[in-house]
């Protein structure tokens, strides 16, 4: 106990106080004497209190911040890794005695989670089933995704000196590949047909097939969207989030510096991801669309988005996609 209250300068009151503090809960709870360095850790980096906290109110802190400084997307990504796997595994244990086994024994635990989900669905037990019905495997990629968040979780105790090294990044994770695209030979396109599952993650159309598609598709309200997402490039939400005010008909161009995002049912905008602003030449048909020439009032829905300014704001990203799916369907060379 003297050796807690030797950190402190004699003049040093305050300090004095909190290392006061500190010993009167401890005393109080009946826990045994913290590590003298991880004290003068928290006193030389002016810790309000000489405790460190578990780690549920950290991951308090640390989405209250992110809910006012990144973007909704963001933050709903953070969310949910704290609520599904960080919180229920290290809610309890506290900041500084956070260790690499913590982590390994977390991510095991979410493995075996897999396995379970796996087994079950394959039983053919309905109750089986039922149990893991809304339930989803976390893939390799998630994991190091939730290893990310832990890890700018713990930045701040590090860069203010009250933590030596991030535990985060000690933890070995096996590698997320990203899935390569895949192209549609006929082969897979009839096993696509035949069963209704998409053979690989990621699959690109042939420059035949997306001629096809758009041919099936001329007449259809969307085509100049579909069109122009094809021929230039723009992600969905960008397509969907084009602005009149971006929109440069008289050369022949278009600025991509708003898109809607899905946050779950609900759309919102932002900036793309692209973070320079990209310029696009669409083709006559699209242009006459973005002034408005080949929009017939039969097809204008009975509830639009709200106006801001965006020529397809009514085109949820969602209902976009389930469009364009459906329409694949209907496809003689693809569906």
């Amino acid at each position: 106990m003297g050796d807690l209250l030797g950190i402190a300068e004699p003049d040093d009151d305050e300090t004095l106080g909190k290392i006061g503090d500190l010993l009167a809960r401890l005393i109080s709870d009946q826990r045994p004497l913290p590590e003298i360095d991880a004290v003068r850790r928290l006193v030389k980096a002016g810790a309000p209190v000489l405790e460190h906290p578990v780690m549920d109110a950290v991951f308090d802190a640390f989405l209250a911040l992110k809910n006012r400084t990144v973007s909704r997307n963001m933050y709903r990504s953070y969310e949910s890794h704290v609520r599904l796997y960080l919180r229920p595994h290290l809610g309890r244990v506290r900041r500084d005695r956070l260790r690499v086994g913590h982590l390994e024994a977390m991510f095991e635990a979410i493995v075996e989670r897999n396995e379970v989900i796996a087994e079950f669905r394959a039983s053919g037990d309905r109750r089986k089933i039922a149990a893991v019905k809304w339930q989803r495997p976390v893939g390799p990629a998630s994991l190091h995704r939730s290893k990310e968040t832990l890890r700018a979780i713990l930045r701040p105790a590090v860069d203010e000196g009250l933590l030596t090294h991030n535990v985060a990044k000690l933890v070995k994770l096996p590698a997320a590949e990203r899935p390569k695209p895949k192209l549609w030979p006929p082969e897979r396109v009839a096993l696509w047909q035949r069963t209704g599952k998409v053979p690989y993650p990621v699959m690109v159309w042939t420059k035949e097939q997306t001629g096809a598609f758009l041919d099936f598709v001329v007449n259809h309200p969307l085509y100049p969207l579909f069109h122009s997402i094809a021929h230039t490039g723009l992600r969905r939400g960008e397509g969907c989030g084009q602005r009149r005010s971006d929109t440069h008909l008289d050369v022949g161009a278009i600025e991509v510096t708003n898109q809607i995002v899905q946050y779950g049912w609900e759309t919102g905008q932002s900036k793309p991801k692209t973070p320079r602003r990209r310029a696009r030449s669409p083709s006559t048909r699209t242009r006459s669309w973005y002034c408005g020439c080949s929009w017939p009032a039969r097809t204008r829905p009975k509830r639009a988005w709200a106006t801001i300014g965006s020529r397809t704001t009514w085109c949820s990203p969602g209902r976009t996609t389930a469009r364009c799916t459906r329409l694949t369907w209907r496809t003689s060379s693809l569906g």
